[in-house]
Order: C-alpha cells, then sequence, then structure tokens
C-alpha cells in the first residue's frame, strides 16, 4: 500500500482482507485509547513510539515490533516515528499469538512485514500474497520476545508515583520521599509495588530508566544529555547500567 500520512490512514477494521500492511511517516501524535478488530502489529522503522497495552509500557524502537491481539486497548504516543503496521483477519490466521507483547525482528520477519506494505487491497485468497502470509505468521510466532515491557500499577497511590517517576525520570529521590507525596509509606508502597507489578520497585525503576534510555538513543541523542535527562551521576554510571542490562553499550545497541 502506498506511504500515508497519519491523518489519512483509512481504518484497518473496515477494509475486507486477510492481511493489509500500511507504512506511514508521522510527526508528533498522540492517539488515545483505542483497540481493532483485527490484531494489530506495529513495526518500528525509524524512530520511537510509546505505547501502553492493557496496563503495559512499552517504547517500540527500531527493529522491534509490538504484537496486539483483537480487542486489546492501547494508546501511542511520539514526537517522530516512521512505522509499518500490519492487520490481520483472525477468520483467516488461527494461531496467532494471544497475548500482547514486544518482539525482535530479525532480517527475514523485517522483510516479509516490509512486503506487506506493498499489497493493494483486493489481492486473490489463492495467490502469492496468501502463500507469503502463511510464512510470516510462522516468523510472528518464532519471533523472540523482548523483555523491554514495563507493568504499570493501578491503585491510585503507585499510579500516582509512577506517572511522575515517567514524566520525570531524571527524579532519583528514595521511596520514602515519594511516597510521602501521595501520602503513604514507603513500606506500604514497596509492598504493593511488587504485588501489582511483579517487580520491586527500585527494578522497576530501573527498567523505567533502560526504557526511557532506549528511547532517547533511537532519537539519535548523545550520551551526555541522555544521562543527564534520566539523572545518573556520571555518563559512566549511565553507560554501566546500559551495559548491565543489554550486554552492550549504548552506542553499540541499535548496530
Amino acid at each position: 500500500m502506498p506511504l500515508y500520512r497519519y491523518d489519512d490512514v483509512q481504518d484497518p477494521d473496515t477494509l475486507d482482507c486477510p492481511l493489509m500492511g500500511i507504512a506511514v511517516d508521522s510527526g508528533p501524535h498522540e492517539s488515545p485509547s483505542h483497540q481493532h478488530q483485527k490484531a494489530q502489529l506495529l513495526y518500528a522503522v525509524e524512530g520511537s513510539m510509546t505505547i501502553t497495552m492493557a496496563d503495559t509500557l512499552c517504547i517500540l524502537s527500531p527493529n522491534r515490533a509490538a504484537w496486539i491481539p483483537p480487542g486489546v486497548e492501547h494508546s501511542t504516543c511520539t514526537q517522530g516515528f516512521h512505522y509499518r503496521s500490519l492487520y490481520f483477519d483472525t477468520r483467516y490466521f488461527t494461531s496467532l499469538p494471544i497475548s500482547q507483547s514486544l518482539l525482535n525482528v530479525a532480517p527475514l520477519f523485517r522483510e516479509l512485514i516490509l512486503r506487506v506494505c506493498e499489497w493493494q487491497p483486493g489481492y486473490p485468497e489463492d495467490g502469492a500474497e496468501m502463500r507469503l502470509a502463511t510464512v510470516l505468521q510462522d516468523e510472528l510466532i518464532r519471533a523472540v520476545r523482548a523483555d523491554l515491557m514495563l507493568p504499570l500499577p493501578q491503585d491510585r497511590r503507585l499510579r500516582g508515583i509512577a506517572d511522575h517517576l515517567l514524566q520525570h525520570p531524571d527524579d532519583g529521590r528514595i521511596l520514602t520521599r515519594l511516597a510521602a507525596d501521595v501520602g503513604a509509606s514507603s513500606r506500604t508502597i514497596s509492598r504493593h509495588f511488587r504485588h501489582e507489578t511483579g517487580m520491586s520497585f527500585s527494578a522497576w525503576r530501573q527498567q523505567l530508566r533502560l526504557l526511557k534510555a532506549m528511547e532517547l538513543l533511537s532519537e539519535k541523542l548523545p550520551v551526555s544529555k541522555i544521562s543527564a535527562q534520566l539523572g545518573f551521576a556520571s555518563d559512566s554510571a549511565f553507560i554501566a547500567m546500559f551495559r548491565r542490562q543489554t550486554g552492550v553499550s549504548p552506542g553499540r545497541y541499535f548496530l
């Protein structure tokens, strides 16, 4: 299909074809919570996008794709993002994953995504397109899941802290002071944080900083600026954290 402006994209649920793809190069944009009847695969070509899927946050950066099953509420926010989005009619594809996830995109997987975005609606259901679609489904099922998603707590007090840190990841105050801002003790917040997210508060905050770092790296910001925006005491401290979590330096992450 042709390259679209974001505002010109047709509602995929209205198109009667087994698999369709759209290519969009978007500037700053925010999409409120919505859902589709079809399953969606959202692939990052360039830039980054913040996605919230069923109370889980992830940063979609180059070479990753978000898998969003039918009916899953999701919202997006981006400052500039080139993406390719595929929509699967589950009446034709019966082996697709049933839960949302973030996927690593291998070279063959990537080329299949890009090829689908070249198709025009109305292709024959017994033609080459559907044969390629079967291969694409196999690649999607086999794709390695990226452990780069951040569960969002729902308790009002915990969500207040989480929302604050999402907006101000450089706030390095200890939990006792953050808890005081929402009228709770650090022990209460710590206990409920683990119950609702499956993570300790410190692990959750570190995961948040890692995701934000990936978002800023995809925007090609220098390490010194990223380190400052995330509240690290030095560039070396940021680089050490990033290497510890990913196994590579920030400069090599997207190579």
